[in-house]
């Protein structure tokens, strides 16, 4: 009985488990998003329109990441609350470090700037810095824009996630010796 009771609650723990953040060299995988993030400077740079029409890369279909899912990024890998974007500006300071851990998963380099899909709010664009300030922007822009910036990509991830598997295998694996030893 404490076996199965045990099994259980590894089960529990799975479904409850923290998001991970992985670099897998080209992308970022945001397990709590269910997201790949292409690292900066993979793709060709371009005005808001060319951006925003996506990209092929490695033979998969990259779409343009929204100002949410890009801060949830941010939440996710700092562990900052990020305030919502109103659709005008929004500039979080985030210090050294945790502009550092960001720019080094999302493409390396000491500044990247960005166009990212504003939603109902049109087309947004900012920049992320470690050079003289440690933080980052995004504002409202013309989606006529015709500055030369890199869109932050994402696609659908197909990793789950890895401490969920594990736990829920290790309550299988407890659930089934339990059973057997019942059986014996």
């Amino acid at each position: 009985m404490k076996k199965l009771l045990a099994s259980l609650l590894l089960c529990a723990l799975a479904s409850t488990s923290q998001a991970s953040i992985m670099d897998s060299g080209d992308y970022t995988i945001d397990t709590d998003q269910g997201l790949d993030f292409l690292d900066f400077g993979i793709v060709n740079q371009g005005s808001y329109q060319n951006v925003i029409a996506g990209t092929t890369y490695d033979n998969d279909n990259w779409r343009l990441a929204t100002v949410n899912e890009f801060t949830q990024l941010i939440a996710n890998i700092t562990q900052l609350q990020i305030p919502q974007w109103n659709g005008s500006n929004l500039h979080v300071d985030m210090g050294y470090n945790q502009t550092r851990s960001v720019l080094d998963l999302i493409g390396g380099g000491d500044r990247f700037n960005y166009y990212l899909n504003g939603e109902t709010h049109g087309a947004a664009s900012g920049w992320i810095h470690t050079e003289s300030f440690n933080d980052f922007h995004v504002n409202s822009t013309s989606s006529n824009s015709s500055h030369n910036k890199s869109g932050l990509y994402v696609r659908a991830s197909s990793i789950p996630e890895p401490v969920s598997l594990a736990l829920f295998g290790f309550a299988l694996a407890g659930f089934g010796l339990s059973k057997r030893k019942k059986n014996a």
